[in-house]
């Protein structure tokens, strides 16, 4: 059986911190009726792995960490984060199971789809 989509509605601005080594993402969403805001860093290249480390912090006191990665197509996965916030985690995850999104930036790069 698969997953009932949850709408999400809401903003997220990502900027560089200075000196390029850093990416902030700000998140002001709703996810089906819960308001979250977040503060994430993604950045701690792993060549290894070809991806970098993202540490996202909550307004319900959750601390994700996650793994992301980027194609040529400018595509990001994230995986991990079997400790994100309980309303963004599929039915099917446990509070121990990880998650995957896929985010795909517009050409413009005024918005993005998520999955």
């Amino acid at each position: 059986m698969g997953e009932v989509p949850v709408p999400v509605t809401g903003t997220d601005i990502y900027e560089w911190l200075p000196g390029g080594f850093f990416l902030i993402h700000h998140v002001d969403v709703v996810i089906g009726e819960q308001t979250i805001q977040a503060i994430e860093l993604i950045g701690e290249y792993d060549p290894a792995n070809d991806s970098y480390t993202a540490r996202s912090y909550d307004n319900q006191g959750n601390i994700t960490i996650m793994r992301a990665r980027v194609d040529k197509h400018g595509t990001w996965t994230f995986t991990g984060g079997g400790d994100v916030a309980a309303v963004a985690r599929p039915s099917s995850v446990g509070a121990s199971g990880g998650v995957r999104s896929t985010l795909t930036v517009s050409p413009g790069g005024g918005n993005m789809t998520a999955r």
